[in-house]
C-alpha cells in the first residue's frame, strides 16, 4: 500500500512541495506502530496469539473504506509490457540471498555455499537483462544519481536498525528481563511516538538545515541512540530508556523524511514510477536484511557467553547485537559526505538564503 500512496502523492504534488506531502503521507501510518505494540500486549494479556490477526479484518475494511471514498481515479500512462523475466530473476536472486544469510550457523556449510552461489549467478543474469531493457523491474540505471544512490544505500544502513530493533526489544524485554507482554508493547510504543510527533516540524528542519546536514546528524545521533535498550540490561531506569526511544523515534523520523524525498530530486517524470519501486523494494530487503543481522549476531553472542560459562546472563546476549546495529546505522554517515550541500533543492529540501 505504501508504495501505491506514495506514488500517486508524488505525482499530484509540485516537486518544491513534496516533503510537506511525505510529511502528511507517512504520519497516518504511524498510529499503527504506536497502537499496534499495547493492543497486542492487551490480547496477549486475555487472550490468545490469533486474535492479533483477526483484529486486522476490521481495519482492513476500512481502510477499503477510506479508498473508494477519498482517493481519486487517476488515468496514468500506460507503462508499456510487464518485466516478467526480471521480475523472475529479481524475486528468485533476493530470495536465495535471504536464505543464504539466515542459514548461517543453522545448515551445514556446503548449503550455505550453494544459496550463496545461486543469489551470485541470479544477481549477475538479473543485471545483464536489465540492461538490455528500457524499462526493467528495477531499474538499477537510477543509481547514477547522487541523491538516489544516497536513497539506496544510505537508507539500507539506517533501515538495519528499522528492522532489528523491533525484533530484539520483545526478545530482550520478555526472555531477558521477564517482562509481561502488555509491559513490553506499552514500552515499544515509545519510538513510534517520537517518530510522530516529530513529523509536522520535518519540512522546517530541511528547510533550516538542508538535507545533507540532516542526513549526517541523524545518521550519527540516531546510531548512537540505537544503543539504548542496552542501559537496560545494565540498570538503567525505564523512563531513561523510554525517553531514548522516543528520541531514536524523532531522529529517524528526520532521517526517513529526508530521504525519501530526495530520492526523487534528481529523478525525470517519467522515471518516477520506476524510481519509487525501486525504492520501495530496497526499504523492504533493508529492514529485512536488519532482522537477519540482528538473529545471526543475537545466535554469535549465545555462542561466546555460554562459551565463556555464562549461560545464566540471558540479558547480557543483547549487548553485541545492539552495539552492531547500532554502528553500522552510524556507517550510513560515510555515505551522505559525498552528497552536495544543495541536494534536495527540487524538492524544496534545502536551506533557504
Amino acid at each position: 500500500m505504501m508504495p501505491v500512496g506514495r506514488i500517486i502523492v508524488v505525482g499530484a504534488f509540485r516537486r518544491e512541495d513534496l516533503v510537506q506531502a511525505m510529511v502528511w503521507l507517512t504520519m497516518p501510518a504511524l498510529v499503527g506502530p504506536i497502537i499496534g505494540p499495547p493492543l497486542a500486549g492487551f490480547i496477549l494479556s486475555f487472550s490468545d496469539w490469533p486474535w492479533i490477526f483477526f483484529i486486522n479484518v476490521p481495519f482492513g475494511l476500512l481502510g477499503l473504506f477510506g479508498v473508494l471514498r477519498f482517493v481519486p481515479p487517476r488515468r496514468l500512462p500506460h507503462p508499456g509490457p510487464f518485466d516478467f523475466t526480471g521480475f523472475y530473476l529479481a524475486a528468485f536472486a533476493m530470495s536465495a540471498t535471504m536464505v543464504a544469510a539466515e542459514s548461517i550457523g543453522l545448515l551445514p556449510a556446503w548449503v550455505q555455499m550453494i544459496g550463496w552461489a545461486a543469489a551470485i549467478v541470479l544477481w549477475t543474469a538479473y543485471v545483464r537483462h536489465a540492461r538490455r531493457l528500457a524499462s526493467p523491474v528495477l531499474d538499477l540505471s537510477l543509481l547514477r544519481y547522487k541523491t538516489m544512490r544516497a536513497n539506496i544505500a544510505g537508507g539500507a544502513l539506517g533501515r538495519f536498525a528499522l528492522g532489528a530493533t523491533p525484533f530484539l526489544m520483545p526478545l530482550l524485554l520478555q526472555d531477558g528481563l521477564g517482562w509481561t507482554p502488555m509491559n513490553v508493547g506499552l514500552i515499544s510504543m515509545a519510538g513510534a511516538v517520537g517518530s510522530f510527533l516529530a513529523r509536522p516540524g520535518a519540512p522546517y528542519v530541511m528547510r533550516r538545515l538542508g538535507n545533507r546536514n540532516v542526513l549526517l546528524i541523524t545518521a550519527v545521533v540516531g546510531g548512537l541512540l540505537a544503543l539504548a535498550p542496552m542501559a537496560l540490561v545494565w540498570g538503567a531506569p525505564i523512563w531513561l530508556v523510554v525517553g531514548l526511544l522516543g528520541a531514536s523515534g524523532l531522529v529517524r523520523a528526520y532521517q526517513f523524511t529526508s530521504l525519501n524525498t530526495i530520492g526523487f530530486a534528481e529523478i525525470p517524470d517519467e522515471a518516477i514510477s520506476r524510481a519509487n519501486t525501486l525504492m520501495s523494494v530496497a526499504q523492504q530487503v533493508a529492514v529485512s536484511g536488519g532482522i537477519t543481522l540482528a538473529g545471526l549476531l543475537l545466535h554469535f553472542s549465545q555462542g561466546l557467553i555460554h562459551l565463556h560459562g555464562r549461560s545464566d546472563v540471558l540479558s547480557g546476549i543483547f549487548v553485541l547485537p545492539f552495539l552492531i546495529v547500532g554502528v553500522t546505522a552510524m556507517s550510513a554517515a560515510f555515505v551522505y559526505r559525498g552528497l552536495p550541500k544543495d541536494a534536495g533543492a527540487p524538492v524544496g529540501s534545502h536551506p533557504r538564503d
